[in-house]
């Protein structure tokens, strides 16, 4: 405690007033990503990879992909590329959703390259939400990772209205009995996303959702505890995406609210042990 009290005191005096209150704030933030493996959004190397090679590894049968929030088709095209190099590319089936019509142009140009492999790769012009009709994308530029259906003033210049539907709906009317992973990157509409996903949920027909959190999260006005409050009566396990593997949380705790770009993990019991586990910073548990 003294040292603490030590450290407090002369930072929070003439040494803090010597270093900066700005820099020492950033020093501050910069120590704290470090201790709870923030990293930059970067597929290779933020945990995404992980994630996609605990599918591939696990992959039996036919293996059935939701992209949500597909963009141009990065994200895609790595997980194809991963696939192809262990897996019959035959087995995978490909779902990527992506509403801005520029946007979308793109993603199948880029997915084309992989349609003569024999991977069902299937575009959909639309967004995963929480209802069906249409609703209106925020557009920073064509092609922009940070087009959003969530309004941010001093980042989007212009919309679009763009069709919106359920993955309940479309499971249904597409015949989808089970998605092996749903990837969720919808710029703050991720928990609406999931929202329209409740019904598959509660069958636990998903076997591992990937979804994106960040200060976008904010604009939305959603919270991560309401994602462990929709999770809450099912046996999904809750986790964060990182490049050491996967944060298991054994429940919401309020400091977990950083609204720092990273990625969480939500699994069925049996797949939990498949996954990497991360050393946790919270209780001090040392894994």
């Amino acid at each position: 405690m003294r040292v603490k009290e030590f450290v407090f005191n002369r930072l929070t005096g003439r040494l803090g007033d010597w270093i900066g209150r700005a820099d020492l704030v950033r020093i501050g933030q910069y120590l704290c990503r470090l201790g709870r493996l923030d990293v930059p959004d970067e597929i290779a190397s933020n945990g995404e990879g992980l994630v996609q090679e605990v599918l591939v590894a696990q992959a039996s049968g036919v293996t059935t992909v939701v992209d949500c929030g597909a963009n141009t088709g990065e994200w895609s095209a790595a997980l194809l590329s991963r696939f192809r190099r262990q897996r019959d590319v035959s087995t995978l089936c490909l779902y990527c959703f992506e509403p801005s019509n520029s946007t979308f142009q793109q993603l199948t140009a880029n997915l084309a390259c992989h349609a003569g492999s024999g991977v069902s790769i299937f575009p959909v012009r639309q967004a995963l939400s929480e209802r069906n009709g249409t609703a209106t994308l925020y557009v920073v530029h064509e092609g922009a990772g940070r087009n959003s259906l969530v309004l941010n003033a001093d980042e989007h210049q212009t919309s679009e209205v763009v069709q919106v539907t359920t993955l309940t709906e479309f499971a249904r009317h597409h015949n989808l009995e089970r998605i092996d992973l749903l990837k969720i990157d919808a710029e703050g509409h991720d928990f609406e996303v999931l929202s329209g996903a409740r019904g598959l949920i509660e069958l636990g027909v998903i076997d591992v959702i990937q979804f994106e959190y960040n200060q976008r999260w904010i604009y939305a006005g959603h919270f991560l505890q309401e994602v462990f409050q929709l999770l809450a009566d099912t046996d999904y396990a809750i986790g964060k995406v990182t490049p050491r593997g996967i944060q298991w949380s054994e429940g919401y705790d309020w400091r977990l609210e950083s609204f720092v770009q990273g990625n969480w993990l939500a699994c069925v019991p049996r797949l939990v042990s498949t996954f990497r586990e991360a050393p946790r910073w919270l209780h001090g548990e040392h894994r």
